[in-house]
């Protein structure tokens, strides 16, 4: 079993150091709750401003609007969803 988490924590590892800007991780109710930037990438805001507040409190509307229909086809569909912009 320890080598099963192993091998899981390896692997998303991976995935995580393979994604080539950034990562937003945000929950059910689009709060973002998690951040990963490759090296040397900054956001526009500090994560402070962004972490635990909502998609539609920090984003344009647009852009709110597309993450809140990304969550929603994550969710039906349970597969992991991208936004390029």
């Amino acid at each position: 079993m320890e080598e099963s988490v192993q091998k899981n924590q390896v692997r998303n590892s991976s995935i995580l150091e393979s994604i080539p800007e950034m990562l937003f991780i945000l929950n059910t109710d689009c709060v973002f709750t998690g951040f990963k930037a490759m090296k040397g990438l900054e956001t526009l805001m500090p994560q402070r401003s962004f972490i635990g507040k909502k998609a539609s409190d920090v984003l344009p509307t647009n852009l709110a609007e597309q993450t809140l229909k990304h969550i929603e086809l994550a969710l039906s569909t349970e597969t992991t969803q991208s936004i390029r912009i």
